[in-house]
């Protein structure tokens, strides 16, 4: 008996130690058909293999609340703080050159020129995801999705996704794919215990 609970015990601290992913529910593939998109002013954010075109006023909203947070974060910074920065402040100081660029960006690009252009690239180099939440826009079908040939696909498959990565680390969300494809080009996490 003593040997067993010995064998279950080294069983269990291995696998919680090994951290390894488990796929916990099987779920329906969805799929959701994009409507016509004919907007005069756009944003093209390119992210992993394709380019997801969106209205330009709505990515402007999700952009400025976020750059706002970021802004009355900056402004609440005591001297004493400014002047006690550490590594971990350069961070930040990128992140916040970042979005004052593409704030700026989004403020001038638009005023002669009808689509402006965003790589996700910029972002992930400063430790940002998307900053906007594209999920709505797909699931709304209000927004244009073309791969890296510029093919306009109308069809996007969505699978639901959870995550079991070790004791007390469970995540689901959704996954979107183009047809055909064996990877996604954007996930979002719905929930985290």
């Amino acid at each position: 008996m003593r040997t067993f609970t010995t064998v279950i015990l080294v069983f269990i601290l291995g696998n919680s130690l090994g951290q390894t992913v488990i796929m916990l529910d099987t779920y329906p593939v969805d799929t959701i058909v994009l409507k016509e998109f004919t907007e005069k002013k756009i944003v093209a954010y390119n992210i992993n293999s394709v380019t997801v075109f969106v209205k330009y006023e709505d990515y402007k909203s999700e952009f400025d609340a976020i750059w706002e947070r970021y802004h009355q974060m900056e402004m609440r910074m005591t001297e004493t703080e400014a002047k006690d920065k550490d590594d971990d402040d350069l961070e930040y100081e990128a992140r916040w050159k970042l979005m004052d660029s593409v704030h700026s960006l989004l403020e001038t690009r638009v005023q002669y020129s009808d689509t402006v252009y965003l790589s996700h690239e910029i972002f992930t180099r400063v430790g940002f995801g998307c900053l906007m939440n594209l999920s709505k826009q797909i699931e709304a079908g209000t927004c244009a999705v073309t791969d890296k040939k510029n093919k306009r696909h109308y069809t996007i498959i969505r699978r639901p996704v959870s995550r079991h990565r070790g004791r007390m680390n469970i995540s689901g969300g959704r996954q979107y794919f183009l047809p055909k494809s064996k990877t996604c080009f954007y996930e979002v996490t719905d929930w985290i215990t």
